[in-house]
């Protein structure tokens, strides 16, 4: 009797912890919850997701949070991974393709002064599919941030340290993280799903923080990184020797998606010196000859699964950098062979190639043109008579830029029909490059694209030492604020444009 109960304990685990996915394939993953007490902190109004993302990075998703305080996600996935909520904090959990879990959220979360893992994950209960999984996931991400990793020593030791006595140190720190994981593995009766993540989570979280020290220890110590990493002993890198060069389940990972992020950063940093200089100046006066030097040299220096990842990353960098029209003679997909990224860049590409050809704008969408090159700002306060003027300086090659456009829709709905004008001006970008962002992300409002001379005026009218950059002119065309609040800044900005419209 005895034997038989371990049998059925043993396929309950089993259960548990695996996915039927025959019925899964075609259903979106769904993320929802609800935080309580909404009504009384609508100033956080979005919520948002990191899902890793082999080519992109950590795709972060934001939706706002409706008047109930409920928010929904929907998305595609092909592979189970890690991801994280962000609001209060960040924190990890794990799905599945066609997953629906739900989460409970404290509102108290936004006003405890919280230091721990343990603490902020207190304020998050979650419920549905893979709750076994995600139990799992939160018990040991707590021992993992609060015990087992001391941020302030290591931060000290890649300051401090040696490469070879780093190397030691995080080797050590390695062997006491696989200790606690095996014994946690052990107590917690985890199945191998959390197993195989969690040992992968853990090991390219150790490689990323190897990789890491190569530019991070040479920027603390003023040196240029690269050349300290053709300083740094070769010794330090043998751990490379173990890397698999094939697609595995180490992607079911976001650890492993930032080390092949800091392994292809390094790749580049190992091109002679000479040769850099050349390609670089290439990249930006004949971009298929620099181009071609970057394929070529992934090619020679690297074969399989990761020569297809480095090929695909830079593919990739560039379409999304919107340089289609540049591509358009060297675009040479049949150097990947893996089928998953080949079908990933040919989407890119064809979409890239639509977009640029017929881009679609949405009904909201206005592209302007003012040629005055003497006095931009007073023709364009011009065309605006009686209404709040929201300035945003941007370009389609910034992330911060492109992070907070969709807050800015959530700003623009706030004050849908009354006399405030949203104006973009983009800059420092190809024409073509701004048409096709502003028809990919259907980007509603008055679009302007300044000629160098005009954004030299703008920059030194609004005290602009970078992008994004945000201003607010009232009804009277005065300058109200030369730095204006962020859209992401939700109610701040919210109350000094009504201030400015009474």
């Amino acid at each position: 009797m005895k034997t038989i109960n371990l049998f059925f304990f043993a396929v309950l685990i089993l259960i548990s912890c695996n996915h039927n996915n025959n019925n899964q394939e075609n259903k979106k993953t769904v993320i929802t919850g609800h935080v309580d007490n909404f009504d009384k902190i609508p100033q956080n109004s979005f919520i948002e997701i990191g899902i890793p993302d082999l080519l992109a990075g950590q795709k972060r998703i934001s939706q706002p949070i409706n008047k109930n305080g409920q928010f929904r996600f929907e998305f595609d996935i092909q592979e189970p991974t890690d991801f994280n909520l962000i609001y209060s904090g960040l924190l990890t959990y794990y799905i599945f393709p066609g997953d629906s879990i739900n989460f409970q959220i404290n509102s108290n979360c936004l006003n405890s002064k919280t230091n721990t893992y343990a603490e902020e994950s207190n304020f998050y209960i979650l419920t549905g599919t893979s709750e076994k999984m995600n139990s799992d996931v939160s018990k040991f991400m707590t021992i993992y941030r609060d015990s087992l990793l001391n941020w302030q020593e290591n931060s000290d030791s890649v300051k401090k340290m040696d490469a070879l006595d780093f190397l030691m140190f995080k080797n050590n720190q390695f062997k006491k993280i696989q200790t606690s994981l095996e014994i946690f593995n052990n107590s917690e009766n985890t199945c191998q799903e959390f197993q195989e993540w969690a040992r992968n989570f853990t090991k390219y979280d150790f490689w990323t923080n190897l990789m890491e020290y190569r530019w991070a220890h040479a920027m603390a110590i003023n040196e240029n990184p690269t050349l300290y990493v053709t300083q740094m002993p070769s010794e330090y890198f043998n751990f490379l020797n173990k890397l698999e060069n094939r697609r595995g389940n180490e992607l079911k990972s976001s650890t492993y998606l930032n080390f092949l992020h800091e392994y292809a950063m390094y790749i580049d940093q190992l091109v002679p010196l000479d040769s850099q200089k050349f390609y670089l100046t290439n990249m930006t006066d004949e971009f298929e000859k620099g181009a071609n030097y970057f394929l070529r040299y992934y090619n020679r220096v690297e074969n399989g699964f990761l020569k297809d990842v480095l090929i695909s990353k830079f593919y990739y960098r560039m379409l999304d950098a919107k340089y289609y029209p540049r591509l358009k003679n060297i675009f040479y997909i049949n150097l990947i062979a893996d089928n998953e990224l080949h079908d990933k860049i040919q989407q890119k590409y064809d979409n890239e190639k639509s977009l640029y050809e017929t881009p679609q704008f949405s009904e909201g969408t206005k592209l302007l043109e003012l040629k005055n090159e003497n006095d931009f700002l007073r023709a364009l306060i011009k065309d605006y008579p009686n209404k709040v003027i929201y300035l945003d300086f941007w370009a389609p090659w910034c992330s911060p830029c492109m992070s907070e456009m969709p807050y800015s829709e959530k700003i623009k709905k706030h004050f849908q029909d009354k006399d405030v004008a949203f104006v973009y001006l983009a800059s420092q970008c190809e024409e073509s490059a701004w048409k096709t962002t502003i028809a990919e992300y259907k980007i509603d409002g008055e679009h302007y694209f300044l000629s160098d001379k005009q954004f030299a005026q703008l920059s030194e009218i609004f005290k602009t030492t970078g992008i994004p950059h945000y201003a607010l002119i009232n009804k009277e065309g005065k300058i109200v604020n030369l730095n204006a609040p962020r859209p992401s800044s939700g109610n701040e900005l919210i109350s000094l444009i009504d201030a400015n419209l009474n």
